[in-house]
């Protein structure tokens, strides 16, 4: 599932990419490419992450992720928010690449559901 949504996150945000090249030039692209690859990162993370919580079966641990994770997010995105390169647009289209993973996994599976 992850896998899943790692490659569909890949796709989207080089599609995207592609696209605010011709309509709105390279930094709108590139910014796209840095939003994707952030929820890549987070998404891969997080994954990784929780499997070692659920295997230590740690609350204080969980609570220590999701705390420095947002202080972390948080962090990132006011220093990106703050940088002259990164195009607004661009970068909120990358982030929304792990939305439309998460939709385009859910329609694979119904779609695989009802034809099963």
């Amino acid at each position: 599932m992850i896998k899943l949504s790692a490659t569909l996150i890949i796709f989207y945000s080089f599609v995207i990419s592609a696209a605010l090249v011709f309509a709105s030039g390279y930094p709108a692209a590139v910014s796209c490419l840095v939003g994707g690859f952030m929820m890549l990162i987070n998404l891969l993370g997080l994954s990784f992450v929780w499997g070692q919580i659920f295997s230590k079966k740690s609350i204080l641990l969980a609570t220590l992720v999701i705390l420095f994770k947002y202080i972390f997010l948080a962090a990132l995105l006011w220093a990106f928010s703050r940088s002259n390169w990164i195009h607004p647009a661009g970068f909120v289209l990358g982030l929304s690449t792990l939305i439309l993973s998460i939709l385009s996994m859910t329609a694979i599976k119904s779609f695989v559901n009802k034809n099963a």
